[in-house]
């Protein structure tokens, strides 16, 4: 039975695993049968780790069986590997590609995988050196992804339920991220916990989960995401592919490693507009477009809803999801210092910055946003900072 051990280990671990992996709900075997040939590319940077261990090439009619239908293995020599099936029936396989011992208690390893691998002629499936992934615990397989995405990165999100999926850096809410690539209209995308130091076990219960087509993304950027920095990260944008879902997990229940889910995507919305900023110098810090589900300038009510960064005044596209009411606001980061703030456990601006909302500082504008894109709406950041506004007294 290939399964994937339900520690969550440190990244960075001597072992590898590729896997390709093909859900399917019944095993089709009728007609002739094909040859089916596996290229693998391994990371340069994880070589080291790998010479000398074994790879293991199988083809499952459930990725929860006991034993897989076909099976090949080696050990691995040199930074790329092949393996070839002489006679595989046609049908929708799970296939996996591992490396080193998957079973182990101590080690991650290397994945890559895809959904419903159909067989119906000779194939080849080539895995390149980028579409790998660490495997520290569970993982999901999601099926559903549009066309026109295959190669594109594809990233989750894992949080508590009722939870603000646009913020990565609520450390209490954001449990677990990573990323994967599409492959066929599919994905297996393994979960990292956010301390990469972390031997945190998913709890049993029910999460908001979120998976995303990041088309300008990179995998490092989900390496491992720093919550103690106000480093901005926001891998959404609109236009791009999404689908929010529940996750529930259950540590005794069989096939709990690979849960394979039938995603239902839709395009990513958001609040498109310009900022001015009549004070502005160039060289300066970025300017920050938030929104804000309450008025940021009553006090207590400065928690972001969603936040990016434009290197200067003018179009800006800040994500939100359909059904956001709330406000804008923006933040010029004049002194070039961040967003830091007064205290270790807060970032915001400080003296010297520049704010500005959308409306009026009296009366801020209500946006609502349906189930598309607003446009032009158009603000000024040129109000000084003091600490009496966002959320002061």
């Amino acid at each position: 039975m290939f399964k994937i051990g339900t520690s969550i280990l440190a990244i960075g671990a001597a072992v590898a695993v590729v896997l390709l992996t093909a859900g399917c709900d019944q095993l089709t075997t009728e007609g002739d049968n094909f040859t089916l040939t596996v290229n693998y590319d391994i990371p340069s940077d994880e070589l080291d780790y790998l010479l000398g261990e074994t790879w293991r090439i199988s083809i499952w009619e459930d990725i929860g069986d006991e034993l897989p239908l076909f099976e090949i293995a080696g050990v691995v020599q040199n930074g790329s590997g092949t393996a070839t099936f002489e006679e595989v029936p046609t049908g929708i396989y799970h296939i996996t590609v591992t490396i080193g011992d998957e079973e182990g208690d101590d080690d991650g390893f290397l994945a890559w995988g895809g959904i419903d691998i159909a067989i119906s002629a000779d194939r080849s499936i080539s895995i390149q050196e980028h579409w790998w992934q660490w495997v520290e615990s569970i993982a999901i397989g999601v099926r559903g992804i549009p066309d026109g995405n295959d190669g594109e990165l594809i990233v989750y999100g894992l949080f508590a339920d009722g939870g603000n999926l646009m913020d990565f850096h609520d450390r209490e809410n954001f449990i677990m991220g990573g990323a994967g690539v599409v492959y066929g209209n599919t994905a297996l995308i393994a979960m990292h916990p956010i301390d990469e130091d972390s031997t945190f076990e998913l709890a049993d219960g029910t999460y908001d989960l979120i998976i995303l087509v990041d088309h300008d993304g990179t995998p490092e950027d989900y390496d491992h995401i720093d919550l103690d920095t106000i480093e901005i990260f926001m891998p959404y944008d609109i236009g791009e592919p999404y689908w929010i879902s529940d996750y529930v997990y259950d540590a005794n229940a069989e096939g709990n490693e690979v849960q394979v889910l039938d995603g239902d995507f839709s395009d990513m919305i958001g609040i498109t507009g310009a900022v001015d900023c009549s004070q502005w110098v160039s060289g300066t810090g970025d300017i920050y477009l938030v929104s804000f589900e309450e008025n940021p300038f009553d006090p207590g009510e400065e928690t972001p809803y969603s936040l990016i960064a434009i290197e200067q005044p003018g179009e800006y596209a800040l994500p939100v999801f359909p059904g956001f009411s709330g406000y804008l606001a923006g933040v010029w980061d004049a002194n070039g210092n961040g967003l830091e703030g007064e205290a270790e456990d807060e970032g915001g601006p400080d003296e010297g910055d520049y704010l500005g909302i959308y409306g009026t500082l009296e009366t801020p504008e209500v946006i609502t946003c349906e189930n598309s894109t607003l446009t032009e709406i158009d603000f000024a950041i040129d109000i000084p900072f003091n600490d009496t506004l966002l959320g002061g007294e």
